[in-house]
């Protein structure tokens, strides 16, 4: 058994003439200390590992599928990886405290014990992995393997020209259909993709929010980006809204219209306003209430099944033009600025807009608080 010193000029030998000659396995060998005053703590970790040369595939482009092609060259690469490294870790902890006279020589002595038993191991190791008859039969094993793995690689082009093949033939077919709906008015059954700049937001950066088929209209939130400190203490970046929505969309009639919409959005934890929010955020925001269930709307008037307040007075007119060409008639219709009724059907009618009929009831009338704005 050599000693230490001729342990670490044989180690020192292995490491040149790995760095040198290619050919040779290359080394990696750290020994440690981490005791404390009661613990003689020591780890040692060495590698040698043979120098090959990967094979480079296609990544996948589509789904991962557990049995294809990608998934056995993965389990051959692994193959490749275990029989071309040998690792090894180990640790030793020794309890005896280093003031007292008997724990301070059973740590020496176990620290060089233990430090020339590795040694000796890993040049040992190192003598066994580099002999020509290992080293031939290592690198007889990487090339089939590696062979195997090439086998692979036509197939792996065919799936991934396939999955491409299919992905253009998807996105013809959605354009198409964006192309069709947006000639019909029908924007809420294009892509996001599709509809992301339709309308034309006047914002430099916007988010497509939200899209709405029963209230016929879409959502842009103004974006922006903001540096925050995470709660780890280091600066990270976020995207967030400014507040400011564009809510637009195309009526029955055909008319395009956009609002913009304030303070739009909930606030996150930093007080920042998020870029996602929904139509009923905006439409709560235009015209002061929330619209449910119990709403209609027509152009820029909303109609909300409520009872009416005990105090108010109405006046009966059959009737009653409600705002501009909007003109609501009834057999009995009572209403004042704000509200009306009827045991009959109410018929709301408008110049351009088909006409909106609502059950026997009673109604308040909320009216867009940014006519104003409309584009």
């Amino acid at each position: 058994m050599k000693t230490q010193k001729g342990l670490d000029n044989r180690i020192n030998v292995i490491r040149r003439n790995a760095e040198d000659d290619h050919s040779l396995p290359s080394v990696r060998f750290s020994l440690t200390a981490a005791s404390t005053q009661k613990e003689l703590r020591l780890r040692v970790s060495w590698d040698i590992t043979y120098r090959v040369d990967n094979i480079q595939y296609p990544r996948q482009l589509g789904a991962n599928h557990a049995t294809g092609p990608w998934s056995r060259a993965y389990v051959l690469g692994c193959e490749i990886r275990y029989i071309t490294r040998c690792h090894h870790t180990e640790c030793f902890i020794l309890r005896a405290n280093a003031r007292t006279k008997n724990g301070a020589a059973e740590r020496k002595q176990a620290d060089h014990e233990f430090a020339l038993r590795v040694k000796n191991e890993f040049v040992s190791a190192y003598r066994h992995a580099s002999s020509k008859r290992i080293v031939t039969a290592i690198r007889g094993e990487v090339v089939r393997l590696q062979q195997d793995i090439t086998a692979l690689i036509p197939e792996m082009r065919r799936i991934n020209s396939e999955y491409l093949a299919e992905r253009r033939a998807a996105k013809t077919a959605q354009r198409e259909a964006d192309t069709e709906a947006l000639e019909s008015g029908e924007f809420w059954r294009v892509s996001n993709e599709g509809l992301k700049d339709y309308f034309n937001p006047p914002f430099s950066r916007n988010y497509l929010a939200d899209v709405s088929e029963r209230w016929r209209a879409a959502l842009y939130m103004e974006m922006d980006s903001t540096a925050y400190k995470g709660y780890d203490g280091n600066w990270r970046h976020k995207l967030i809204g400014t507040g400011r929505g564009y809510l637009c969309g195309i009526d029955d009639n055909g008319d395009e219209w956009g609002y913009y919409v304030h303070h739009v959005g909930t606030r996150d934890s930093y007080g920042d306003y998020s870029i996602k929010a929904t139509i009923e955020q905006a439409m709560s925001n235009l015209f002061g209430v929330w619209p449910d269930e119990h709403c209609q709307r027509q152009g820029d008037l909303l109609f909300r099944a409520e009872p009416i307040p005990e105090h108010v007075e109405l006046r009966g007119c059959e009737k009653w033009t409600i705002r501009e060409s909007h003109e609501a008639w009834s057999p009995g219709l009572h209403h004042n600025s704000n509200y009306m009724r009827s045991n009959r059907e109410i018929a709301i009618t408008h110049t351009t807009h088909p006409m909106l009929v609502l059950e026997p009831g009673d109604y308040r009338v909320y009216a867009s608080r940014a006519a104003d704005d409309q584009d």
